[in-house]
């Protein structure tokens, strides 16, 4: 009786988030809502900022992460 192959397994390549596109977005995003309120589209955001909504999805994973994190951004700032 033969054993059967083992395959290797391949990990998942870990995506590095860049500080300087991560800011870019959170300024962008910030002007977009003062702008245009929280139904400001997220190609909105993305064109603002620089980037792709795909980077801007990358780097929030949603509209409302990204809100939630200009909220917690402006809170700290008050503290």
């Amino acid at each position: 009786m033969g054993s059967a192959p083992v395959r290797a397994l391949r990990a998942t390549p870990v995506r590095t988030i860049s500080a300087p596109k991560h800011d870019a977005i959170l300024e962008a995003a910030r002007r977009v809502f003062l702008r245009e309120g929280y139904s400001a589209s997220m190609d909105l955001v993305a064109a603002e900022a620089g980037v792709s909504k795909q980077t801007v999805y990358n780097h929030f994973g949603s509209k409302e992460e990204l809100f939630r994190a200009i909220v917690d951004d402006l809170s700290s700032e008050l503290l």
